[in-house]
């Protein structure tokens, strides 16, 4: 009809099935396709609309399960990325708006977890790690705003424990480092302000 089309295919084979559709209107595209084999299903959802975009998948294959979605309006980008394999699993997460970014990543396999966080804002950044493993545990945060900086990290393994502390604001800087492991203790404080100095340990 003028200038648009479309256009869509069916097929069933037994329990198989496909399903696939296409739509134009003007400059505006969909597509749209689905597959099925007995327990497994593949999806794939494509639409272009001028300078936005956006397509969507999945897939299941047993219990296996995989999703995965971008979008995009002008500069700006969205993704996301999911899997999930019987009790492991792993979720990334992905956007972008002019010159702002952020993205999470996040993985799980069975008793253990990992879990990244960054944002950038402008001059701004920020990064945070989140690891387990069975009983031991790491935390990472790191912070940048213009000259003001903070960085911390937290460890334990077992009943050892572990944790830095990392701070600058212009010209004054602290500092922390504290050990425990099982009876004995360790803490270190430093801390600067101009020409002042103060040191505990």
């Amino acid at each position: 009809l003028g200038s648009s089309i479309s256009v869509l295919d069916f097929l069933q084979l037994g329990s198989s099935m496909s399903l696939r559709g296409y739509g134009r209107l003007g400059s505006a595209i969909s597509i749209f396709g689905l597959g099925r084999m007995g327990s497994s299903i593949s999806m794939l959802d494509f639409t272009f609309v001028g300078s936005s975009m956006s397509v969507r998948s999945l897939a299941r294959m047993g219990s296996s399960l995989s999703i995965f979605g971008i979008g995009r309006f002008g500069s700006s980008l969205s993704m996301l990325d999911f899997t999930l394999m019987g009790s492991s699993m792993s979720l990334r997460n992905f956007a972008r708006s002019g010159s702002s970014m952020s993205m999470l990543g996040m993985a799980r396999m069975s008793s253990s977890l990992s879990v990244l966080d960054f944002s950038h804002f402008g001059s701004s950044l920020s990064v945070r790690s989140y690891a387990r493993l069975g009983s031991s545990l790491s935390v990472f945060d790191f912070l940048h705003l213009g000259s003001s900086m903070s960085l911390r990290g937290f460890n334990r393994l077992g009943s050892s424990l572990s944790v830095f502390g990392f701070a600058k604001f212009g010209s004054s800087l602290s500092l922390l480092d504290c050990i425990h492991m099982s009876s004995s203790f360790s803490l270190r404080g430093y801390a600067r302000l101009g020409s002042a100095l103060s040191v505990l340990g």
